[in-house]
């Protein structure tokens, strides 16, 4: 369905909702994310949002229970927008080494991160900002499982334990410039560095060949103590 701009979302009428009611529950998601992300999840009211999707009052409990749980499911589908679990099991689980299997998953974030996003980067935007108790579906359902696959990874293609204190500096360091790539406006990036060129396949390569230079030089490094990181095998 294609989106308008987050002041007039497209309405559906009442007699089309109530003869599908999938359409209807995604239309209110589309509706709802456009106006969160404009406005902020506390700024945004469960009558704001059926009034912009053209849909009864009720509806936001009908499908979801309420606006809560909706807000909740909304970050869980803009986090699948950006990449999948299924994906990344997929890549996880594909015979080879683990290098090679943690460039390509590399590869997975940097295209997904290149993408236009509408709605779903600045939900998660707002939401990772200034974080609340709503962002528990997301974080158990989409985040730490994926943030597993990817401490694994990192962990076989660094031939190191997964206990290891440094396995999630080097998550760290790996994900945080694609993470940077996905949550930063490309014209801001380009302003801020000026010589920033945004081609994927540039910009997976670079990040491959920083991550494997930077796993090569901790077989070098001495391990360092640290906390717990509750990661089970």
């Amino acid at each position: 369905m294609p989106q308008s701009s987050p002041s007039s979302p497209a309405p559906v009428s009442g007699r089309h909702g109530r003869s599908d009611g999938m359409v209807t529950r995604q239309h209110l998601m589309d509706v709802a994310g456009l106006l969160i992300a404009e406005r902020g999840f506390d700024a945004t009211t469960s009558k704001q949002i059926c009034e912009a999707a053209g849909v009864n009052m009720a509806s936001i409990n009908y499908h979801f229970g309420s606006r809560e749980a909706l807000y909740a499911e909304l970050l869980v589908q803009a986090h699948r927008h950006w990449i999948g679990l299924d994906l990344l099991r997929a890549i996880a689980e594909t015979p080879g080494d683990a290098r090679s299997r943690l460039c390509r998953a590399i590869d997975a974030f940097v295209q997904a991160s290149c993408r236009e996003h509408g709605w779903h980067l600045p939900l998660l935007m707002r939401a990772l900002i200034m974080p609340s108790p709503l962002l528990d579906p997301l974080i158990e359902q989409e985040i730490l499982p994926k943030r597993t696959i990817m401490w694994r990874l990192i962990a076989e293609a660094a031939g190191l334990p997964e206990s290891d204190p440094r396995v999630p500096a080097c998550l760290l360091s790996i994900m945080g410039p694609i993470l940077m790539l996905f949550l930063i406006h490309r014209q801001t990036m380009r302003r801020v560095i000026r010589d920033f060129q945004g081609e994927e396949a540039a910009l997976s390569a670079h990040f491959r060949h920083w991550a494997l230079a930077g796993l090569d030089a901790l077989q070098h490094a001495p391990a360092a103590a640290g906390p717990d990181t509750g990661v089970s095998a």
